[in-house]
């Protein structure tokens, strides 16, 4: 898994994040308590 973004410990953050082998669809339906996955979208290169 990689991120990219800034953090803050009382922020309410947006953050990409990589994640090898799940498609679009997995990556909407997962349920984390307090993170929701607003987007997911394939993309050619690696976050650094």
């Amino acid at each position: 898994v990689g991120y990219a973004g800034m953090k803050d410990a009382r922020a309410v953050a947006r953050q990409w994040m990589s994640v090898e082998h799940v498609d679009a669809e997995r990556a909407l339906a997962l349920e984390i308590p307090r993170i929701r996955v607003l987007r997911a979208v394939r993309h050619p290169r690696k976050l650094r």
